[in-house]
C-alpha cells in the first residue's frame, strides 16, 4: 500500500509584490516539486505574482468571517481576560481576527502535517486557529522582520499590545523560524526567556531562475549610457527603506561622479521623493520607475545597487543583487546586511540615516569594486536546494515518505 504524500499548507494574504510573498511562492514550488503536496491558504487570489505560482500547488480561500463567527472563537480563546480581548481587537479584526473561523475548520477538515505561515499577523492567526482546532498539525511561523523596530517606527500597531500578544502565543508554535540571526536576536529580546523553539534560516535564492530572468533586456536608456554610472535601488516607497537619505546621498554623490539613479518600486512617499530630487537639482537624474516584475534584468546591469533601509529583517533584494553580481552597498541597519556581507568584505556598510556616510560608501564601492564572482559566491550559500532542504527538516522532521524519496 503506497503512503500518501506528505501535506504542508503555506499561508499568505495574496500575490502581492513582495519579498515574503515572493519567498512563500518559491518555497511552495519547491516543495511540490519534492512530490509533497502543498497547498497555498489566501485570503485573496489576486496580486501580480499569481503567475509564478506552479499549476502544482493546491490554492484554498480563506473567508472573513462575520462577528457572529469570529466573535465566540475569540472568546473561547481568551477566556475572562478583557485585556487579551483588547489586545486580540486592536490588529485589525477584519484582515486577521476574521479569518480565524476558517482556518480553525480548515485544520479540522484537512488535518496537513505541517502549516508554514509568515507575517505576524498571519503567525497569530496560525497558532490562535491551531489552538482552537485541537489538531496535530505542525505550526511553522516565518518571522522575517525587526518586530521592534517595524511597529515602533512605521506604526503599523500598537507597540504596547504586540509585544503581549507575541510572549503569550508565539510559545505556542512547535517552530519559528527567523530569516537571520539578528532577527532571531531581537524576537527573543522582545518575547522573552519563554521562547525557546527558534532557529534562523536564510531566504532562499532560485538561482537558475534569476539567472535566466537577468538575461532579458529591460530598455531602460540609462542603462545603456557608458558614461554615467547607473545605480539602482529597489523596495516600496515606503519610510522603512528610507529613499530620503539615498536621494540625499545621491545627490552628494552626483557632484563628484556622473551618475543616476534608477528606484524600482511603488508606495506613499512617491510625491515628496519626488520633491526632494527637485530640491536638490537631481530630478532628472532619478528616475522613480515604479514597481516591476522582474527586477533582475535592472540589478544585472546596474553600476551599483544600493540599500539605505532603516531596518529590515533579511532583505531578499540585497540578496538577489548579490545573486545578479551587482556590486552592493547597504546601511548597518538591523537586521541582515552585516551578515550578508560579511561584516562589509562584500560591499561597504554605511550608518543609518547618513546621507554624507552613504555617498562616501557608494563612491568607494564605485571606485574599487569587489571580485563579481566573490558576490556571486555569497549569493550561492542561500541557494534554494539548500534553504528548501532546511525548511523540509523544520516542517517535516520524521523524514520523507516513499513517495516523496522517489521523486
Amino acid at each position: 500500500m503506497t503512503a500518501r504524500p506528505k501535506h504542508v499548507a503555506f499561508l499568505l494574504n495574496d500575490f502581492a509584490l513582495g519579498g515574503a510573498e515572493r519567498v512563500m511562492i518559491t518555497l511552495c514550488n519547491a516543495m511540490a516539486a519534492r512530490g509533497i503536496r502543498v497547498e497555498l491558504l489566501l485570503r485573496k487570489k489576486q496580486g501580480p505574482l499569481l503567475g509564478e505560482l506552479s499549476d502544482a500547488v493546491e490554492i484554498t480561500l480563506l473567508p472573513a468571517s462575520g462577528r457572529g463567527r469570529w466573535m465566540p472563537a475569540v472568546a473561547k480563546l481568551v477566556g475572562t481576560s478583557p485585556e487579551l480581548l483588547a489586545q486580540l481587537l486592536a490588529r485589525k479584526p477584519e484582515g486577521f481576527i476574521r479569518r480565524l473561523p476558517a482556518l480553525r475548520d480548515y485544520l479540522r477538515r484537512e488535518r496537513p502535517d505541517a502549516l508554514l505561515s509568515t507575517l505576524t499577523g498571519n503567525n497569530l492567526l496560525a497558532v490562535l486557529a491551531a489552538e482552537l482546532a485541537k489538531v496535530e498539525t505542525r505550526i511553522v511561523l516565518r518571522e522575517a522582520i525587526n518586530l521592534l523596530a517595524d511597529y515602533n517606527r512605521d506604526g503599523k500597531a500598537l507597540p504596547a499590545a504586540l509585544p503581549s500578544l507575541l510572549r503569550r502565543w508565539y510559545p505556542c508554535a512547535d517552530a519559528i523560524v527567523c530569516v537571520s540571526q539578528g532577527v532571531e536576536q531581537d524576537l527573543h529580546g522582545l518575547v522573552g526567556a519563554d521562547l525557546k523553539n527558534t532557529r534562523t534560516i536564510y531566504n532562499p535564492l532560485d538561482i537558475a531562475k534569476i539567472e535566466a530572468l537577468s538575461a532579458s533586456d529591460p530598455c531602460h536608456p540609462w542603462l545603456k549610457t557608458s558614461g554615467d554610472d547607473c545605480i539602482v535601488a529597489l523596495g516600496r516607497l515606503e519610510p522603512q527603506k528610507d529613499y530620503t537619505t539615498l536621494i540625499r546621498a545621491f545627490a552628494r554623490l552626483s557632484t563628484e561622479r556622473p551618475s543616476r539613479l534608477i528606484i524600482l518600486g511603488e508606495g506613499s512617499e512617491r510625491e515628496s521623493l519626488t520633491v526632494l530630487a527637485s530640491h536638490l537639482g537631481v530630478a532628472d537624474r532619478v528616475d522613480l520607475h515604479g514597481a516591476v516584475e522582474n527586477p533582475f534584468q535592472f540589478l544585472a546591469r546596474a553600476d551599483l545597487y544600493v540599500m539605505s533601509s532603516a531596518w529590515e529583517g533579511c532583505p531578499n533584494a540585497l540578496m538577489e543583487a548579490m545573486a545578479c553580481g551587482c556590486r552592493v552597498v547597504s546601511t548597518d541597519c538591523p537586521s541582515g546586511p552585516r551578515e550578508l556581507l560579511q561584516d562589509g568584505e562584500i560591499g561597504p556598510l554605511a550608518p543609518v540615516g547618513n546621507a554624507d556616510g552613504l555617498a562616501a560608501a557608494m563612491a568607494h564601492a564605485l571606485a574599487t569594486p569587489p571580485d563579481p564572482d566573490l558576490v556571486k559566491a555569497r549569493a550561492a550559500e542561500y541557494s534554494l536546494p539548500n534553504v528548501v532542504q532546511r525548511y523540509r527538516e523544520v516542517l517535516l522532521p520524521s523524514g520523507p515518505t516513499d513517495d516523496e524519496s522517489a521523486t
